[in-house]
């Protein structure tokens, strides 16, 4: 009960600075006749408790998550400088922020768990003409146009790469450093191109070191009606991973290949799709493949939603869902995860939200089933 009185609190005190900071700036000829400045946020605050059937060796660590954590909530700030109707000047930013971790709440956080996390940074130049160029720190085209349309419940998006990956800010299956991207969009198809220059920062997980030396991701969106999508991304890295133990290194690559079926109206959200990825392993299993094997696995996910708007003047809406995920490893290993379940989500006025999911697993690790909680703030 305190947990929930003061998530309601802070959620209140985030609605009135939120509400006066979604346009910061929005000035008309600041310059010149023709020119235009707008600088916007907008984000989401999640705090939420999983209820596991029960507690063994495969998820004990996780009880902090039974008291309420924080999950993901994040930020975004968008600046664009428009010179004229066709070009502009753009810059993107995007953070996760743990207001848990901040006050030191003991038992609701993960030891080592950052309060603050950059997760894009970037400057690019765009044009209605010859598309859009975009240089920095950028989220992964895999998550662009795979992940986020799938990424539609609230629990971990076990069929994606980035859930399994030990260095998914650095190998592209997250957001990644130092990251050159091409978009353009034409009248019934959208493309994508990414390439990923060397990093001289690594990444250490389990005594291995990471190092990426360069990438390439090639995406593309299908409209196939005004409501429905297909895309599609390729994604090939090379890199270097060392054995800081025994001084073994491995030059290897990873790939990755998915794609998503989206359709979304008014009522209905529904989103398909999976993909195949190879050498994106998880931390565990380092010390088992490493140097000599190369690891494949399979990653699906489905939602499907339809919502009920309500003429209540607190209640807006409530949709129930059905989703699930899976995950299958194979030749270094032998693994299988596949989770099912029903929620529903219920939206408020004012802009916050609840939601509620049951899964029900089945896997090799005889993982509980379990159930979520969330309260969330959406600006």
């Amino acid at each position: 009960m305190k947990y929930l009185i003061t998530s309601i609190f802070t959620l209140y005190l985030l609605q009135q600075h939120a509400y006066a900071n979604v346009d910061i700036i929005n000035i008309d000829q600041p310059l010149h006749n023709e020119d235009q400045l707008k600088i916007s946020t907008h984000g989401s605050y999640r705090l939420q408790a999983l209820l596991f059937d029960e507690y063994n060796e495969m998820n004990e660590k996780q009880k902090y998550r039974r008291d309420g954590y924080n999950a993901a909530s994040k930020f975004y700030i968008d600046a664009e400088y428009k010179f004229n109707d066709d070009l502009a000047l753009l810059y993107g930013y995007q953070a996760f922020f743990n207001p848990l971790k901040t006050l030191n709440w003991q038992g609701h956080y993960q030891n080592g768990e950052q309060a603050f996390t950059r997760e894009q940074s970037y400057l690019g130049l765009s044009s209605t003409t010859y598309g859009t160029v975009k240089y920095g720190q950028i989220q992964s085209l895999y998550y662009d146009l795979i992940g986020q349309r799938l990424d539609l419940y609230d629990y971990a998006v076990i069929g994606q790469p980035a859930a399994w990956s030990s260095f998914a800010h650095y190998d592209g299956s997250a957001s990644t450093k130092n990251t050159l991207r091409y978009e353009k969009k034409f009248q019934s198809f959208d493309v994508y191109a990414a390439y990923l220059l060397n990093n001289h920062d690594t990444d250490t997980q389990q005594n291995f070191l990471y190092q990426k030396k360069q990438g390439l991701s090639l995406g593309l969106d299908l409209r196939l009606q005004p409501n429905l999508s297909l895309s599609s991304v390729w994604h090939h890295v090379d890199a270097n991973l060392r054995d800081k133990n025994n001084h073994l290194e491995k030059k290897f690559n990873q790939e990755m290949f998915g794609s998503a079926l989206f359709y979304n109206n008014d009522r209905w959200l529904i989103g398909v799709g999976g993909g195949w990825y190879k050498n994106i392993v998880p931390n565990y299993l380092l010390k088992e493949s490493f140097p000599q094997k190369d690891i494949e696995a399979y990653g699906y996910q489905y939602y499907v939603g339809y919502k009920f708007n309500l003429e209540h003047p607190f209640l807006q809406s409530i949709r129930p869902y059905i989703m699930g995920y899976g995950a299958t490893f194979k030749k270094a290993m032998h693994y299988d995860r596949n989770d099912y379940g029903f929620g529903f989500a219920l939206k408020f006025k004012y802009k916050f939200g609840f939601d509620f999911e049951h899964f029900f697993t089945q896997d090799s690790q005889h993982t509980p089933d379990v159930s979520l909680f969330r309260l969330r703030y959406d600006w």
